[in-house]
């Protein structure tokens, strides 16, 4: 398959070459007011991708509160991906949506659970016990969990 010199344009060399300007970020109209959408990770971010002490489930968010550090669902998501695989991704990815539904992600809602954050702090504790009026309780349905005389000969 040979080339055929009169088939080359010789045009196409003598054309200008136009530069088309880029869009930074794309831009979506909400309301007829453009909003910008920011898609670009910054080194910072990629350092929260490969700190693996922002990924380890107990300790990232220890991590995060002592320092005040803060890291985006998308560096998360990465991060979840290159230290857990799959399971991390998916585990990254239910985090993200967490945080995005309820302001928290997992780790800060169990950290608010427990007293320790700056979250909604627990409901005081109340004791419940349950009365039986003098009477002794009913035994247990199971008879396995009825307490048994010790065998002959032990104490």
């Amino acid at each position: 398959m040979a080339i055929d010199a009169a088939s080359y344009d010789s045009t196409a060399a003598a054309r200008p070459v136009v530069a088309r300007e880029r869009e930074t970020s794309p831009s979506v109209s909400r309301d007829s007011e453009p909003v910008e959408i920011e898609g670009d990770l910054s080194f910072g971010d990629f350092l929260d991708v490969i700190n693996p002490l922002q990924h380890l489930p107990i300790i990232g968010t220890l991590y995060r509160s002592l320092t005040g550090e803060t890291i985006q669902p998308a560096a998360r998501v990465m991060g979840g991906i290159l230290y857990g695989g799959v399971i991390g991704g998916l585990a990254s990815i239910t985090n993200a949506v967490i945080e995005q539904a309820s302001g928290q992600d997992v780790g800060d809602q169990v950290m608010a659970s427990l007293g320790f954050g700056e979250g909604a702090h627990p409901a005081d504790s109340v004791a419940v016990a349950a009365t039986t009026g003098g009477r002794r309780p009913p035994p247990p349905p199971w008879p396995l969990l009825r307490a048994r005389p010790p065998p002959p000969g032990r104490p």
